[in-house]
C-alpha cells in the first residue's frame, strides 16, 4: 500500500541539509603585525551530503586593534565550504571578529570568533602630554620619499615618529587615488609636537594645519638651528619663518593627523592619504 501526505500552510520546509550547516571561524587566535591586513576564514560544515546552497552570514568587529568596527556580510557560493575575510589593523591592542547567529536553523560553531593579537602597547606620551586616544592608530615611514598609504576611520587619530633629519624636512599628505582612496569632501588636521596622538589646534603654530582641501597639503619643519645671512632661525624665531620647530635635542616629535568625512565610496569606512616625507629647503 501507500500513505499520501497533505501539508498544509505556506511555508516551503528547509533543505535537508540545513538543520546540521554549522558555520565556524577557521581559528580562534593569530597573532598579526600592526597596520597590516589579517586573513582568515568562516567555514562551514554538515548537511546529509546534498549540496551546500548560496548563502550569506554576518560578522562583527570589536577592539583596539581593529581599523574599523562594525558588522559585515560574508558570502558563500553554493557548494563553497570556505569564505575569506581580510581584518585591516590598527597600530596595537587585539581585535576580535566573531560570527552572528544565522538564522535557524543554521547554527554557530566553534571557534566562532578570531581574536586577532597586535604587537607592543603603541607609544608612551612623554610626562606633560595628554592621553592618546583609545583607538589611535601607529604608523612609520619606510624612507625618504616612498610614500605611506594611511587608511582610518572618519575621525580617528594616527600617530607618526617624525624622522631624524639633519637639518629640515617636509611631511605632504597628498590624495590618493587608489589604496587609500581619499575621501572628497574631507577636513584633514595635522599637528606635529612631542605628545603622540594629540591634535594641537592653535593655528596660528606653524606646526598644525587644518584644511579643507584634500588633494595636498604640507607643514616643513626645522630640526636644527639655521643660519642665514639675515639671522638665525631656531625655536624661538621658527614659526615667524614660516617653520615648524622640531629640533629640541632628545626629543621625540610626532606627526599627529586626523581625517574627517562623511561617506567612503569604497566598501569598509576607511579611507585616507598618501603621506610622506623629503628633505626640506633648509
Amino acid at each position: 500500500g501507500g500513505v499520501q501526505v497533505q501539508c498544509s500552510g505556506t511555508t516551503n520546509p528547509p533543505p535537508t541539509n540545513a538543520a546540521a550547516e554549522t558555520f565556524v571561524m577557521s581559528t580562534a587566535s593569530i597573532s598579526a603585525q600592526a597596520n597590516s591586513v589579517a586573513n582568515f576564514a568562516v567555514q562551514r560544515s554538515g548537511g546529509s551530503g546534498a549540496a551546500f546552497g548560496p548563502t550569506t552570514v554576518q560578522f562583527s568587529y570589536s577592539g583596539s586593534g581593529c581599523a574599523i568596527t562594525g558588522t559585515y556580510p560574508v558570502a558563500f557560493a553554493a557548494g563553497q565550504m570556505s569564505s575569506p575575510i581580510g581584518t585591516p589593523l590598527a597600530g596595537s591592542g587585539t581585535c576580535a571578529a566573531t560570527l552572528v547567529a544565522p538564522p535557524s536553523p543554521g547554527v554557530l560553531g566553534s571557534p566562532s570568533s578570531t581574536v586577532i593579537t597586535l604587537p607592543g602597547g603603541g607609544s608612551t606620551p612623554p610626562p606633560g602630554c595628554p592621553a592618546a586616544p583609545q583607538d589611535m592608530l601607529s604608523a612609520t615611514f619606510a624612507g625618504l620619499g616612498n610614500p605611506l598609504l594611511q587608511m582610518q576611520r572618519s575621525g580617528q587619530v594616527v600617530q607618526i615618529p617624525l624622522p631624524s633629519m639633519t637639518s629640515s624636512g617636509q611631511v605632504t599628505f597628498g590624495e590618493s587615488a587608489g589604496g587609500a582612496y581619499t575621501p572628497q569632501p574631507v577636513t584633514l588636521e595635522v599637528s606635529i609636537n612631542k605628545c603622540p596622538g594629540v591634535i594641537d589646534t592653535d593655528y596660528t603654530n606653524r606646526c598644525n594645519i587644518r584644511s579643507t582641501n584634500g588633494n595636498y597639503n604640507s607643514i616643513t619643519w626645522l630640526a636644527k638651528t639655521y643660519q642665514g645671512r639675515g639671522g638665525n632661525i631656531d625655536s624661538t624665531t621658527a614659526n615667524a619663518n614660516g617653520l615648524c620647530w622640531g629640533g629640541d635635542t632628545g626629543s621625540q616629535y610626532y606627526i599627529n593627523a586626523r581625517w574627517s568625512y562623511s561617506s567612503c565610496a569604497f566598501g569598509a569606512q576607511v579611507c585616507g592619504f598618501a603621506i610622506q616625507y623629503n628633505l626640506g629647503g633648509y
